[in-house]
């Protein structure tokens, strides 16, 4: 059914009561009435007017297509329709024409009527421009923000003080595998490992009870895998200023950490290149200012032992001082290792060495030292290897520095054994240099090649044995590695190019 309204001459409801054409004249929303079959105004109070533009007069010659743009006009007609049938009453955001052309949006709610014996509609215009346009503005500003927090590079997520996730962005999501919509409304235990959860549930409680944020860097699991992050979680409040919630921000900064970390193990070989320096140029001071009274001080001793072979001499004295002529033909040894470690690499020109030779040289040097140390040394296939092309006092040393470290590692009142091994493949000669004195401590393991690392006491070594041998692998175009197994021995394995350098 529709309600009667009675028009005077001026087409304002006359037969109404007082009180509603006072609502009816003073209503700060537009009133309209329209014709439903005609389109043509039959009533519209001052505030709609007003919100046109024109005169009360003006606004009765009007029908429903002179107040909407026509673009809209077929989206107004199909409310205007579902209001006649009653399908509907409230239209919101109908955009209405003034007079000057200009636009503005209303919420229309209308409902039929009958008045002055026609079937009409009559609707009350409330103007929302301002509520669409602050709308407007929101929507562009959250939509600014959710791309600013999808495109970030960071892991952003919102947890409430139970541990449920109240937003999560893709990278955040990524980095526990699946999107936002499958993790957002699950409580952190669910989406995280039991420990990280633990951890990370607790973090928002601490920050939630004390409303200030913290931050943390941690291991954190990334699909199985622990990367590095720094985390920073503030509060979150809600429109009373009560904290309800943690806002979490988290950084991969794993490659940055680990890229600081291959910069400081950089600056530290720098450290140890300038150590290195600086031991060469002392090395071959030192060397320099040795090698000539050792030299006075062995040939005074080869006179003094030729005199007294003549003259007659107690054997006791005899040995004596041959072992002191033993004793400076060793510091003259130990003198020549700084000079040729003070030296970049053999200043001799390369000469085809047939790597037997050397081998077999340095032991019967070394067996004498090596027989105190309750330690044999074996030599197996290597008399009938290729020659290789390389400084033959490079090779020397190389041998040198392994058999005798070899020894030294042997000195622990046990019978021991070196093999010195070799063979050839792929132009390749492979030699082995293999002991069964226990081995290198796990702890250790890495660090065998590095100058000045040693596990002897300061008496006994400088730690430059084994690094001056990868240095001489490295200069032949060779290469060296370590096959360890504590507790029962060690092979240091060599393979140098048959072709040379």
């Amino acid at each position: 059914m529709t309600e009667a309204i009675s028009p005077d001459a001026r087409g304002k409801p006359a037969a109404l009561r007082p009180l509603f054409e006072t609502v009816f004249e003073r209503m700060v929303d537009g009133i309209l009435v329209a014709d439903i079959d005609t389109k043509r105004f039959q009533a519209a109070n001052p505030a709609l007017c007003a919100m046109l533009g024109y005169t009360h007069r003006q606004a009765l010659e009007l029908t429903v297509a002179d107040i909407h743009p026509p673009e809209a006009l077929p989206l107004v007609l199909r409310e205007f329709e579902r209001q006649v049938s009653r399908e509907r009453s409230l239209a919101h955001d109908i955009p209405v024409r003034r007079k000057d052309g200009s636009v503005f949006y209303a919420d229309v709610n209308a409902f039929p009527v009958q008045f002055a014996q026609r079937t009409c509609l009559m609707g009350v215009f409330r103007d929302v421009t301002a509520r669409k346009q602050a709308e407007g503005r929101l929507r562009e500003s959250e939509e600014r923000y959710r791309t600013l927090v999808e495109s970030a590079g960071e892991a952003i997520s919102v947890v409430d003080r139970q541990g449920v996730l109240l937003f999560m962005n893709r990278m955040a999501a990524a980095c526990v595998g699946g999107t936002p919509e499958e993790h957002i409304g699950k409580t952190v235990r669910e989406v995280l490992p039991p420990e990280t959860a633990e951890a990370r549930t607790a973090s928002v409680r601490d920050v939630i009870a004390a409303e200030k944020g913290v931050n943390l860097t941690a291991l954190e699991p990334v699909q199985g895998e622990p990367r590095w992050f720094n985390t920073t979680i503030e509060p979150v409040r809600d429109a009373t200023g009560a904290v309800t919630a943690a806002l979490i921000i988290g950084r991969d900064i794993h490659d940055l950490r680990k890229t600081r970390q291959e910069l400081e193990e950089f600056r530290e070989k720098m450290a140890r290149a300038e150590h290195l320096a600086s031991l060469g140029t002392l090395s071959a001071t030192i060397a320099h200012e040795l090698t000539q009274p050792l030299t006075v001080s062995r040939l005074a001793l080869q006179e003094a032992l030729a005199e007294l072979e003549d003259k007659g001499c107690s054997p006791e004295a005899m040995e004596a001082l041959r072992e002191s002529l033993g004793g400076i033909a060793d510091a003259a040894s130990r003198v020549e290792r700084f000079r040729n470690f003070a030296r970049r690499s053999s200043k001799e020109a390369p000469t085809y060495v047939q790597i037997g030779q050397v081998v077999a040289r340095t032991v019967k040097l070394l067996e004498g030292k090596a027989r105190e140390s309750g330690m044999s040394l074996i030599s197996q296939n290597l008399d009938d290897f290729p020659a290789l092309l390389a400084n033959e006092k490079d090779m020397e040393q190389m041998c040198f520095a392994l058999i005798e470290n070899a020894i030294q590692a042997a000195g622990d009142g046990r019978k021991h054994r070196l093999v010195v091994s070799g063979a050839t493949a792929e132009g390749q000669l492979l030699l082995r240099f293999e002991d069964d004195c226990g081995g290198i401590p796990d702890a250790h393991e890495d660090e065998v090649f590095q100058p000045f690392f040693t596990t002897k006491p300061p008496s006994e070594g400088t730690g430059l044995g084994l690094c001056i041998v990868e240095r001489i692998v490295d200069q032949t175009r060779g290469k060296i590695h370590v096959e360890n197994t504590p507790g029962q021995g060690v092979a240091f394995c060599i393979s140098l190019p048959l072709k040379g350098l």
